[in-house]
């Protein structure tokens, strides 16, 4: 396996294990929740982690960032 597959492996499990603490913390993770909730979960989280990025670039290139 790659060094690239290696880190989508490791992001998307860390990312699976956000998405579980987050549910069981808010009382919405139960031994019957769908896996496409779950997934839906992660997608969400995952955009929003894209969003964050993209704003620490920005502010990075306006020279607002080391």
């Amino acid at each position: 396996m790659g060094k690239n597959a290696v880190e989508k492996v490791r992001k998307n499990f860390l990312i699976t294990r956000l998405v579980k603490d987050e549910m069981e913390l808010f009382g919405s993770l139960t031994d019957k929740t769908p896996l496409k909730y779950i997934r839906d979960q992660e997608r969400r989280l995952l955009g929003l982690l894209q969003n964050v990025k993209s704003v620490f670039r920005s502010l990075k290139g306006l020279g607002r960032l080391p």
